[in-house]
């Protein structure tokens, strides 16, 4: 409702014209946009909590975290995000990464495993970088690719 708004608001001050909104009506019922956080997998979320961390920790040639005591630890950052997620939430996102092999243990401040960094780097979904990470082991990256490719879509492949 805020976007179709202000895109309105700009129709009328740049030149004479209208305005013609190519979506459902009941869109303008919602006030905002879904946020980031709320979109997205808390367990990725978590994921790239824990990158951020590592990579600015001194053992990786960061400056440290020192001076900002709610970055040194990931689930800390996720708590105090603006919409913080509950406590069992976080928990169960990190159980998560421990079983998807990410995290070493379910501990919420264990450190990341080789894949849980390839799998950051990826914009899929865990299971899917896990799909693509065995096809490189076993060498088949290619085969890999292709099947995880369809996964990542949002529609069927394969309409009726």
């Amino acid at each position: 409702k805020a976007s179709a708004k202000q895109r309105a608001g700009r129709t009328g001050r740049q030149c004479d014209g209208t305005v013609v909104r190519l979506f459902p009506e009941d869109w303008l019922h919602l006030e905002y946009d879904q946020s980031e956080v709320d979109s997205n997998r808390l367990a990725k979320l978590l994921l790239k909590a824990h990158v951020f961390v590592q990579r600015n920790s001194p053992g990786f040639g960061g400056s440290g975290l020192e001076e900002f005591p709610e970055l040194q630890f990931p689930a800390v950052m996720v708590r105090n995000l603006v919409t913080p997620p509950t406590a069992r939430d976080v928990h169960e996102a990190a159980l998560e990464l421990f079983e998807s092999g990410c995290m070493s243990s379910a501990d919420e401040s264990s450190s990341l495993t080789v894949f849980g960094l390839f799998a950051s780097s990826l914009p899929v979904d865990l299971h899917i970088a896990r799909l693509i990470w065995v096809s490189y082991l076993l060498g088949q990256l290619g085969e890999g690719i292709l099947m995880a490719s369809p996964m990542v879509l949002s529609r069927d492949i394969f309409p009726g």
